[in-house]
């Protein structure tokens, strides 16, 4: 069976590319098409021995450093760029989230009055691939949930997003009529796929695993030491991308004047100010980790007084 896998695009190391990581070990012989990626990126770095296909937006100067989110309606036309190369497939498994990477085969949906256990049945034409597309959210930034980047508070923001968001809507809407099955990463996300494009989904969960190495041939030979270290000052922690809504502030603030030793494992992603925001509201008791690999990640997770998970409206969160 030819499979082919779908992700947004390889920029940041998230929920989504532990995602993606784990279907790649699933299928290790399938290439990955992708927007674009950056190659002083973590996450180029675990997939840069995949064959990796890559958009026309790649060759666009500046489109993958800072034009990607401006340009966003032309994601209609990249994945369109790859239509007829994932024809050639007999399943298509999408990770998507923000950059609506759905309804990758175009007009070939033929529905049918079955009914699986779940909900709809949709079928492919004879010779057409089978699209699974993993939605870990409908689009945040479309729908009204918290956003990395709080766009709406620059009014000329506001309204080149209010025409361009309205049309990424309909086609969001148009992208979702065209999976075969859709699989949601949480309830919450399941109950969103329902409310916006009326479709029935099965929840699996993301899969969560801490190893001290991230490749996969060391993985599985690995082992953790489950005994807990020594603490000389107890901490809170928090793990989690810079960007807004995660609800770092938060945790920085009553870390301030709850008077708490707290560190904050995770680098700055997007556009957004938050990065500078949380180093200048914080005090010396907050420490500033960045990326760590997974083998200090479970001693700093054995290590917490407790974790704090302040994400507002999650879609799972793998922490």
């Amino acid at each position: 069976m030819k499979v082919a896998l779908v992700h947004d695009y390889l920029n940041e190391f998230g929920g989504a590319e532990r995602v993606l990581l784990a279907l790649s070990e699933l299928f290790p012989d399938a290439p990955i098409y992708t927007a674009f990626y950056r190659e002083d990126s973590k996450t180029y770095e675990l997939f840069k021995d995949k064959k990796i296909v890559t958009s026309w937006a790649q060759k666009v100067p500046f489109f993958v450093t800072k034009l990607h989110s401006p340009l966003r309606f032309l994601a209609p036309f990249i994945w369109g760029s790859f239509r007829n190369r994932l024809a050639d497939y007999d399943v298509v498994i999408s990770s998507s989230s923000w950059y609506i990477t759905k309804g990758l085969l175009g007009n070939r949906v033929i529905r049918t009055s079955g009914k699986r256990e779940s909900g709809d049945l949709v079928t492919r034409k004879p010779g057409y691939p089978i699209e699974i597309c993993y939605c870990h959210t409908p689009p945040r930034y479309l729908y009204g949930y918290p956003t990395s980047v709080e766009w709406q508070k620059y009014w000329p923001v506001r309204v080149y997003a209010f025409f361009v968001n309205h049309f990424m809507r309909v086609y969001d809407f148009e992208a979702s009529q065209r999976v075969n099955y859709f699989i949601a990463n949480s309830k919450e996300v399941a109950s969103r796929i329902k409310k916006f494009y009326r479709r029935s989904s099965d929840v699996i969960y993301p899969p969560v695993e801490l190893s001290r190495d991230q490749r996969p041939e060391t993985r599985k030979k690995k082992t953790i030491n489950h005994e807990r270290p020594t603490i000389n000052e107890p901490y809170f922690l928090v793990v989690s991308r810079i960007v807004g809504g995660k609800g770092i502030s938060l945790a920085i603030e009553a870390a301030n004047k709850m008077g708490f030793k707290l560190k904050v494992v995770g680098k700055a992603a997007g556009y957004g100010a938050e990065d500078r925001k949380i180093h200048d509201i914080a005090g010396d008791n907050v420490e500033f980790l960045g990326y760590v690999e997974d083998s200090e990640l479970v001693e700093l997770y054995a290590g917490a007084k407790a974790f704090l998970a302040l994400a507002t409206d999650e879609d799972f969160g793998i922490t």
